[in-house]
């Protein structure tokens, strides 16, 4: 798992691996982690640009296994970031993972700010 923010206002995150019934409990820890750390990043850029927009892309392509249970706690943590002010959208989503997740859903934002 990988978190950045760009220069463009544009914090990545991400995300890998078993996302079912056997492995969410496990994610809790590194959500707050990940939660932890684009809040710090996104104080220090707001400290310097704080008119700005911060955009939170979760990007789901290195998930490997996707059940109920992992998509209700993506759900509950985009509803999280959303509602501190991140911005979430969701990139490189296969149909099968978009089943029973309401939010969303982008291309990238600018590939050149990286």
């Amino acid at each position: 798992m990988q978190t950045t923010l760009s220069e463009c206002q544009v914090c990545r995150v991400s995300l890998e691996g078993d996302w079912t019934v056997n492995a969410v409990a496990d994610r809790i820890p590194w959500i707050a982690r990940q939660s932890h750390l684009i809040s710090e990043q996104a104080l220090r850029f707001s400290e310097t640009s704080p008119d700005t927009r911060i955009i939170t892309e979760i990007d789901l392509h290195g998930i490997t296994a996707l059940d109920e249970s992992g998509r209700r706690m993506l759900v509950m943590w985009l509803g999280h970031l959303d509602h501190r002010g991140f911005n979430p959208v969701i990139r490189h989503a296969d149909a099968e993972y978009l089943q029973g997740i309401d939010w969303q859903f982008s291309s990238p934002v600018d590939e050149d700010c990286t």
